[in-house]
Order: structure tokens, then sequence, then C-alpha cells
């Protein structure tokens, strides 16, 4: 990792951009409490409300929990294979 290298972090950086660009600089703060509010509001539309096309149109917490949820299948289903071929051994 090399200080100010912008791929050694693409997903923050990315997001630091739309952020910015969608959000922070356009809108208008009267404190900072006002700003906590609205950053942690812009924040959760993010995560929870804004589907990508990236992901096939899900948000990005439904993609998070489709691969979990995948891994999880893949998991147990590799446990299922070891199992069934240590019963041949």
């Amino acid at each position: 990792n090399k200080a100010g290298c912008p791929y050694d972090n693409a997903a923050m950086e990315r997001f630091y951009n739309t952020f910015k660009s969608n959000f922070y600089n356009v809108a208008g703060f009267t404190s900072a409490e006002a700003m906590d509010e609205l950053t942690t509001k812009y924040i959760n539309w993010y995560n929870y409300i804004r589907p990508l096309s990236y992901n096939n149109y899900l948000t990005p917490m439904e993609a998070r929990t489709d691969r979990y949820l995948s891994n999880k299948v893949l998991q147990k289903s590799l446990t299922s294979t070891n199992e069934k071929k240590e019963d041949f051994d």
C-alpha cells in the first residue's frame, strides 16, 4: 500500500466521490448537527435504498446479503461433498 494511491481503497474512493458530488457539495447545512443528521440519512439511502446497475439493480446491502448467502450455500455444499468423500475412504 502506497500513501495516496487511490487503487488501494477503490470502493471508499468511489463512495467519497459520489458523496461529495451528489450530496456534500450541493447540500446546505445550517449547523454541524444538521450536517451529521443529513450525512447519516445519505449513507442509509446509499446502502439500503439506492439500487446499482452494477449489482443487477440491487442495493449494496442486498447484493452483500446475496453474496453472503451464496457463500454459505457453497460452503455447506463443499462440506457435504467432503463428508461423502470420507465415507468412501
